[in-house]
C-alpha cells in the first residue's frame, strides 16, 4: 500500500496513513461483512431504546400521579371550602407528607371555627349587656318624669287624681320593670303606652289629646320593650312649649315585611338642620336610647327617622322587621 492508499481484499478494506514523526504508517483495516452485520442491529437498538424509555416514563408517570393525586384533592377540597365557619373538614390522603399537611390544615380550620363561635357569642353577650344598660338607663328616666307628674299633682292637692295616677304608674311599673325581656308583644307594650299617657294627662289635663290608632292585627307582633313610651314623653315634654295645646297620634301598619309606627304631634316643630339640645329629638336620652337598642337587635337598616317642620308638628317613625 502505498501513503494513503485503500485497497478491498477479501471483505477486508485495508487503508495506509503516515505516522510522520516517527517515520511509521498506521494500516486500518476493516471488515466490511462485519459491518454491514453490525449495521443491521441499529433498528433493534433504537426500538429497544424507545420501548426502555416508554416502560421508564410509564413508571415514573405513575409515581408522580400517586405523589401528586393527593396534593391536587388537597387542593380542589380547599377550593370548595366557600366561607368559614361550615364545619368543613379537607379529606387526608396520599403520601406521609400529604396526610400530615392536611391534618395541620384541619387543625387550622377546627381552630377558626372555635374562634369564629367563640367571636358571635362574645358579640351576644355583648350587645346584650348593652341593651339591659340602655333599659337601665331609661327606666330610672321615666320612673323620675312620672314621679314629678305625680309630685305636681299633689302640690295641687288634686289627691284624687294622683291616686289614679299612682294607680296607673303600679300598672306601668309592673308591665315595664317587671319584664327582662329584651322583646315584647305589640299588645303589652300598647297597655304601657296607655298607662303612660294616662298618667301624663294627668298633669297637662285635655290640653294635649292622644289618640293610639294601631290595628289589631298588629298586637301579636314583637317589639322592644319600651319603645313607644319614650317617643310619647318626648312628644309631651318638648312639642308644645310655645302651642300650649294640639294633639299626638300614634298610628302602626304593616309595610310589605316591615313594621311601622309614626308618632304625629302638632307641636311646634324644630328645624332638623340646627343640632339645638333643647330641640333636637336624639339629644333626649329616651329617644337616642331606642333608636340604638333597635339598631343593635336588628341592624343599622331599622331605627327611628324624624321629620320636623317649624311651626307645624313632628313626626317621629319607627321601622322595625316584621317579627311574630
Amino acid at each position: 500500500l502505498n501513503t494513503n492508499e485503500t485497497k478491498t481484499v477479501d471483505y477486508n478494506r485495508l487503508t495506509r496513513v503516515p505516522l510522520y514523526r516517527q517515520n511509521l504508517a498506521l494500516i486500518s483495516k476493516v471488515n466490511i461483512r462485519s459491518l454491514v452485520n453490525q449495521m443491521g442491529l441499529i433498528v433493534p437498538i433504537v426500538l429497544f431504546n424507545l420501548m426502555t424509555l416508554m416502560v421508564v416514563g410509564a413508571i415514573v408517570f405513575r409515581y408522580m400521579n400517586r405523589q401528586t393525586k393527593s396534593i391536587y384533592a388537597l387542593i380542589q377540597s380547599l377550593k370548595h371550602i366557600k366561607k368559614i365557619p361550615n364545619n368543613t373538614q379537607v379529606d387526608v390522603q396520599g403520601t406521609y407528607e400529604t396526610k400530615t399537611l392536611g391534618t395541620t390544615i384541619n387543625q387550622l380550620l377546627t381552630t377558626i371555627d372555635e374562634n369564629y363561635f367563640t367571636s358571635i357569642e362574645n358579640e351576644k353577650k355583648k350587645r346584650q349587656l348593652e341593651i339591659q344598660t340602655m333599659q337601665a338607663q331609661i327606666q330610672p328616666h321615666f320612673i323620675y318624669n312620672t314621679l314629678t307628674s305625680l309630685k305636681f299633682l299633689i302640690w295641687q292637692k288634686e289627691n284624687q287624681k294622683a291616686i289614679h295616677g299612682i294607680d296607673h304608674f303600679i300598672d306601668l311599673l309592673r308591665s315595664t320593670i317587671g319584664k327582662k325581656a329584651e322583646t315584647i308583644i305589640v299588645e303589652e307594650e300598647l297597655k304601657s303606652v296607655q298607662s303612660y299617657i294616662h298618667i301624663l294627662s294627668l298633669r297637662y289635663g285635655d290640653d294635649i289629646a292622644t289618640r293610639i290608632m294601631v290595628p289589631d292585627e298588629l298586637c301579636p307582633f314583637k317589639v322592644p320593650n319600651m319603645m313607644i313610651q319614650p317617643i310619647i314623653e318626648n312628644a309631651f315634654l318638648h312639642a308644645f312649649q310655645t302651642k300650649k295645646s294640639g294633639f299626638i297620634t300614634l298610628f302602626g301598619k304593616i309595610h310589605e315585611t316591615q313594621l311601622i309606627f309614626e308618632i304625629v304631634d302638632n307641636g311646634d316643630g324644630f328645624d332638623t338642620n340646627q343640632k339645638k339640645k333643647n330641640k333636637d329629638y336624639f339629644s333626649g336620652i329616651g329617644v337616642k336610647n331606642v333608636n340604638e337598642r333597635i339598631k343593635l337587635l336588628y341592624g343599622k337598616e331599622y331605627g327611628l327617622q324624624i321629620q320636623s317642620i317649624m311651626g307645624v308638628g313632628t313626626t317621629v317613625k319607627i321601622t322595625l322587621p316584621l317579627i311574630s
